[in-house]
């Protein structure tokens, strides 16, 4: 039935399920379980090399045509994202230094951009060569993955996974064509570690020694690491799959040199946090959710984030506008695949090794997820990954099921799976806007304009800034302002701070607010309006020294209008006590908030000889608050050292330039009696 495999034996031929689950390994182990990293086809499975050539060149075609439309119909969007990732590759390829993270960050590692930096050493510097990096990256991605699924499962399998890959559903395209820096590397860290853990699995019988293939695998699982901690998750799950129910000197070696090749592999990651104080480790991206969150959030990426993956929800960073493809069309997705899905689960029970690595895989990537504080269960960016491991098991299905009785069911679910991937392609959003929260039409008119003027140095919102320094070739120096968007990169707004005449760049409703603040302060300036852009220049010096001093825009009287929803009763403090309070705003101006608007509170005494405490702690907004927007904001309330009589008076601060109650806006005030101290 068997035969022994004697030590120094050259690799012979792959053996079929059962010859390798009873052969004998030179360690005296059995692996536990079908389980080769070549797997034999079943014969009504088997298909012609002839027919598999064609087939693998008729679906990579078709992912061609599938990636031309989507790019070409402005459905993948450029944006600021994007543009730093093309600035540092730039900046590599200049030799301005090897940044560790991408800018502004301390989680995402830097291997994209320098893969971009070798890309435009051949390409130049564009964003069309940018493209090109990233399609390169998503062919690597699909072809890997029916590789992977082929060899596991059989041709049959490897066909049918690229079929759902080249007829792709949009996120998968969105995302992999996109990336933001890291999501694509994500997941070719997370094939290749799959992909050598199957093979050190189904080859330990040939070797007494597995040290250099931990080693390997540990080193591609410290990279990964580095690139994004999430996938620790993951890599534990796979190294644990490895190791467990081998022996102990097996599992020894093992770990050790997996352990020592992930410290290798992430080596950028431990240098850096050693000379930072170990800044990534409190990184508020890396934040975790409670357990009561995490529940609700695992719900929801089995429904919602499940159906966005597989093209039955149109995927948006916005959770209230989340909408189905088609009517039903998530419900659709989500049954073809657990119809799909469900043989490899009997299989896994049943003791197939590979479905169980890769389901576990598929569990670690949703764990994870379910506990970030940043899953956007409309985008689910960290699930990227899922469609390494979800592929190989639905390309598995669907031949399990046409070898079987259930072929139309197989037939069936495909068919729907596939439409609904399609569906998502032609029905996805243009994104070919300039508005304020989403800049991802062409800046030309406006790029143009800057360069005829004169105006190298500018002021601008987070998604127009860097896209016009990558794409005027850094000729255009622009940046956000600290307290208005986050700022990325630092040295930008150092030029644009120390420029003489800086020009701002805004969109609606910021342009007319802020054309309103000069009109008010009857200021001289220079506004020309280029396409959605306006555009202010030759701003007095007191205006540019306030927006310095600020890090952020002055805004008109009209804009410190304000509505309060929901104050909490505090009761009766105790003197100098602390508790968080939670206070619902509303911005009832028409003009954007930008997140340099703060809540706090005053105590005015009531009482004669108590001291007022002006100034209290702050609550800070999650973002900028469009108009006529609610959000409820956390505050930590101090109560005054002296008990008595106050007017408890919650307030909005505009930060380094004014209270709201001093431009007219309303407080939200409470007689509180204030106990002495315990």
């Amino acid at each position: 039935m068997g035969r022994s495999i004697e030590a120094g034996e050259e690799n012979p031929r792959m053996l079929s399920f059962e010859q390798l689950s009873k052969a004998d390994l030179i360690s005296g182990e059995k692996i536990p379980g079908p389980g080769s990293f070549d797997a034999p086809e079943a014969p009504q499975a088997r298909l012609p090399r002839p027919v598999l050539f064609a087939g693998v060149v008729l679906l990579c075609a078709a992912a061609g045509i599938l990636q031309w439309f989507v790019v070409s119909t402005h459905r993948i969007p450029i944006g600021s994202d994007q543009a730093v990732v093309g600035l540092m590759a730039k900046h590599i390829l200049e030799g301005k230094g090897h940044p560790v993270f991408y800018w502004g960050a301390t989680y995402a590692g830097s291997l994209e951009p320098h893969y971009v930096a070798g890309v435009f050493a051949v390409l130049g510097v564009s964003a069309a060569s940018y493209r090109i990096a990233m399609a390169l990256l998503l062919w690597a991605l699909m072809l890997g993955i029916c590789f992977l699924a082929r060899r596991v499962f059989g041709a049959m399998a490897g066909l049918a996974a690229l079929a759902l890959l080249a007829i792709a559903p949009f996120f998968f395209l969105y995302k992999g064509l996109t990336s933001d820096g890291a999501y694509d590397s994500v997941a070719l860290l997370t094939l290749a570690i799959v992909a050598l853990a199957l093979w050190i699995d189904a080859r330990r019988c040939l070797t007494s020694s597995p040290g250099a293939a931990f080693f390997a695998l540990g080193i591609l699982m410290g990279l990964a690491f580095w690139d994004m901690p999430h996938t620790a998750a993951v890599s534990a799950v796979v190294l644990g799959w490895l190791l467990v129910g081998r022996r102990a000197e097996l599992r020894l070696e093992g770990a050790a040199a997996a352990l020592g090749g992930a410290i290798v592999g992430a080596a950028p990651w431990w240098i850096w946090n050693l000379r930072h104080g170990w800044a990534s480790l409190t990184a508020s991206e890396l934040g975790v959710v409670g357990l009561g969150r995490a529940a609700r959030n695992l719900a929801g990426l089995l429904t919602a984030s499940l159906a966005c993956l597989e093209g039955g929800a149109v995927a948006t960073p916005d959770p209230e506008s989340l909408r189905e493809t088609f009517p039903l069309s998530g419900l659709l997705a989500v049954c073809a695949v657990l119809v799909l899905i469900a043989p490899a689960v009997v299989r896994a029970f049943r003791g197939d090794r590979r479905c169980g690595l890769l389901l576990a895989v598929l569990g670690a990537l949703f764990v994870t997820a379910c506990f970030s504080r940043r899953l956007i269960l409309s985008e689910p960016r960290y699930l990227f990954s899922y469609y390494v491991a979800a592929t190989p098991l639905l390309g598995l299905g669907l031949a399990s099921l046409l070898s079987g009785r259930g072929r139309w069911l197989g037939i069936s679910a495909a068919a729907a799976l596939l439409a609904v991937h399609l569906a998502s392609d032609l029905l996805s959003r243009v994104s070919d806007r300039n508005a304020d929260e989403e800049v991802t039409g062409s800046l030309a008119p406006l790029l143009g304009y800057l360069e005829r003027a004169g105006l190298t140095r500018v002021y601008a919102n987070y998604w127009t800034a860097y896209r016009l320094a990558f794409e005027s070739n850094e000729r255009i120096i622009a940046t956000p302002l600290p307290l208005d968007e986050f700022v990325r990169y630092e040295p930008y707004l150092a030029q644009v701070n120390a420029a003489p005449n800086p020009a701002v760049v805004l969109l609606q409703p910021r342009n007319a607010c802020f054309s309103d603040y000069l009109r008010e302060a009857k200021l001289p300036f220079e506004h020309a309006q280029v396409g959605e852009f306006g555009v202010f220049s030759r701003l007095p010096a007191r205006t540019l020294d306030l927006i310095r001093a600020a890090h952020g825009l002055p805004l008109p009287d009209r804009a410190y209008r304000v509505g309060w929803l929901a104050v909490p009763d505090v009761g009766s403090p105790a003197a100098g006590s602390a508790r968080r309070v939670e206070v619902g705003i509303r911005n009832a101006s028409p003009c954007l908030w930008p997140v340099s608007v703060h809540l706090s509170y005053h105590w005015e005494p009531l009482d004669p000889g108590l001291p007022a405490v002006y100034d209290g702690d702050r609550g800070f907004p999650p973002g900028p608050l469009a108009a006529h927007r609610s959000e409820s904001l956390e505050v930590r309330l101090v109560a005054p050292a002296a008990p008595g009589r106050y007017r408890l008076r919650f307030d909005l601060v505009n930060e380094g330039i004014d209270w709201f109650s001093h431009r007219g806006g309303q407080t939200a005030d409470l007689e509180v009696k204030v106990a002495p101290a315990r």
